[in-house]
């Protein structure tokens, strides 16, 4: 069998990788580790994944994407914080963070998009939800009508990492506010801070759940040609599309992929990809670079309806 990689992907994507399993002949128990999820309940609804998609790039899908050493905080904080779930009758599935960009769109990872098929859009079970410090009480849920994954984002490369969904229901201040945006042509500077958030995983090691309450936690930003030299033995290349931060024993980890990167109260970068070990020193967690994708965002939400986004 072909050596399994296991980079970080900042969600658990359990479900996914076992229907791929199906086509590649991975073995359930390999991905034990992911036993939060019910497989045998996902192996009934087929995912429908891009060709470009190598499917053996699944494999090295691992178990790291939590926020690490992080301060708890208050949505009025950050009221455009928001987490993706899909419904099914007896089961929540929390799918990743999702940051407000204007009154109907969030912003979100590519990735996490690979768990929310069309037939969840169709059949009305995948969500946006927000308005609230913990993701499981006290929320406003917004039904997604809508979904688009970057048509160059690729699993194997995990470049291109941005995607948007469309919700019915209007976002309502106080505690749903569009977050500014970052412009095309915005400086990433070396060495100056950064906050990001999410309901990820609070340990190093399993088992691996979200937590209640939202977390937020300081970094800096990695020189890029040192991110680069540090990944340079990895399955991933660190790419003109993306930027690095961390901070001693701080860090992204598992739920935590699709959720925002701040700096100065604007919206820079969405949790991608790392180590597969959280907050690991040597490694920093790799973010999008959103300045790059303020166009295609633009191209993607309604022309007519531009001065409706916070950019």
């Amino acid at each position: 069998m072909e050596r399994i990689f296991r980079v970080i992907f900042l969600l658990s994507v359990s479900n996914l990788l076992v229907m791929v399993s199906r086509q590649k002949h991975i073995k359930p128990s390999e991905l034990s580790f992911y036993r939060e999820f019910n497989i045998q309940q996902h192996l009934r609804h087929p995912i429908l994944l891009d060709n470009t998609i190598n499917y053996r790039s699944m494999t090295f899908i691992e178990r790291n994407a939590r926020i690490i050493e992080g301060r708890f905080t208050d949505i009025r904080n950050y009221p455009s914080m928001a987490c993706l779930i899909v419904k099914e009758p007896r089961r929540i599935h929390f799918r990743g963070g999702a940051s407000i960009i204007s009154a109907h769109w969030v912003v979100t990872a590519a990735h996490c998009l690979l768990l929310i098929t069309d037939n969840d859009i169709h059949n009305k079970r995948a969500y946006v939800r927000s308005n609230s410090t913990t993701w499981i009480r006290d929320y406003a849920d917004h039904l997604a009508i809508r979904r688009y994954a970057h048509e160059e984002f690729n699993l194997t490369t995990m470049d291109y990492d941005v995607g948007l969904i469309k919700v019915k229901e209007k976002f309502e201040p106080p505690n749903e506010v569009p977050i500014k945006f970052v412009r095309m042509n915005y400086r990433y500077v070396d060495d100056t801070n950064v906050t990001m958030l999410g309901w990820g995983s609070t340990t190093i090691i399993p088992p691996y759940s979200t937590t209640q309450y939202l977390l937020a936690a300081n970094l800096t930003i990695t020189n890029f040609e040192k991110c680069q030299t540090s990944y340079r033995y990895r399955p991933y290349d660190v790419t003109d599309r993306m930027v690095c931060a961390a901070a001693p024993g701080r860090g992204a980890c598992v739920y935590d992929s699709g959720g925002p990167v701040l700096q100065n109260g604007t919206l820079i970068g969405i949790i991608s990809w790392g180590s597969n070990v959280c907050a690991y020193p040597r490694l920093p967690t790799v973010y999008t670079k959103l300045s790059l994708f303020y166009y295609w965002i633009r191209d993607k939400i309604d022309q007519k309806k531009k001065r409706l986004l916070y950019f």
